[in-house]
C-alpha cells in the first residue's frame, strides 16, 4: 500500500482498486470489490509475488466507477485471460477518472505544502543554531546560568528586533566560539539536533489522512 492513492472513507467497504506487478508494473487491474482489499488479497496468493496497489477508492458508487474505467480504457486492455487487465500507466488511468485527477492533484498540493514548511522550518533551526551550540559548549565548560543564556538572549533581541548586522555578528562570534577546540565538538552537536528534527515536523504521520 506505500505510494497508493486512497480516496474515500475506509470504513466503506464497496471500493474500485487498480493494482500491478512489479515484474510488469505497465499492466494493471482495474476490479470491483464489496469486501475491501480483501478480495486482492485472495487474488494475490495464486501469484508468484505481491502486488502493488495503485489507488483505491472507497464509494457507494464504485460498480459505477469501475464500468467508467473500463469504458475509457478499453482501447488499451491487455490480451490476457479476463477483462480487468489493461495496459496503462498513471497518466491513463488519472485521464480515465476524474476522481483519480482530483485526489492526485489534492496529494501534489499537500506535498508542496509540506516541502514549503521544510524550507522555512531548515531555516529556524540554523538560525537557532549558533546560539544553542555556542550554550552547550558553555554548557560543558561549566558555566553557571546566568552567563549561558546572556548570550542567548542578546542573540534572541536581535533576531526579535530584525538586526541582520547584529544578528550576523552575533552568530559569527557564537560560531567561532564553539568550534574553537575549547571542548570536545561532540558537545556542539545538541545544537544542531533542531535542524533535522524541524525538518522532519511537515512529514510526522500526525493522523491517518485520505492521501
Amino acid at each position: 500500500m506505500r505510494g497508493a492513492v486512497i480516496v474515500g472513507s475506509p470504513r466503506r467497504s464497496t471500493i474500485v482498486y487498480g493494482y500491478c506487478f512489479p515484474s510488469y508494473p505497465g499492466r494493471v487491474k482495474i476490479g470491483y470489490s464489496r469486501r475491501g482489499l480483501n478480495r486482492v488479497i485472495e487474488q494475490s496468493t495464486a501469484f508468484p509475488e505481491r502486488p502493488r496497489v495503485l489507488f483505491v477508492i472507497h464509494d457507494a458508487r464504485a460498480k459505477a466507477i469501475e464500468a467508467a474505467f473500463h469504458q475509457a480504457l478499453a482501447h488499451r486492455q491487455s490480451d490476457v485471460m479476463g477483462t480487468e487487465w489493461f495496459d496503462v500507466g498513471w497518466l491513463d488511468l488519472m485521464r480515465a477518472s476524474p476522481i483519480l485527477r482530483k485526489a492526485v492533484g489534492a496529494r501534489s498540493s499537500v506535498r508542496a505544502v509540506k516541502w514549503l514548511m521544510t524550507l522555512v522550518l531548515l531555516v529556524v533551526g540554523l538560525v537557532l543554531a549558533p546560539p544553542l551550540m555556542a550554550a552547550a559548549t558553555r554548557m560543558a565548560e561549566g558555566a553557571d546560568a546566568a552567563r549561558l543564556f546572556d548570550g542567548v538572549g542578546a542573540y534572541l533581541g536581535a533576531l526579535i528586533e530584525g538586526d541582520g548586522k547584529r544578528l550576523s555578528d552575533l552568530a559569527g562570534a557564537m560560531l567561532d566560539y564553539a568550534l574553537s577546540g575549547r571542548v570536545h565538538w561532540a558537545w556542539t552537536l545538541p545544537g544542531l539536533a533542531p535542524v533535522p528534527l524541524l525538518c522532519w515536523l511537515p512529514w510526522r504521520r500526525w493522523r491517518r489522512t485520505s492521501f
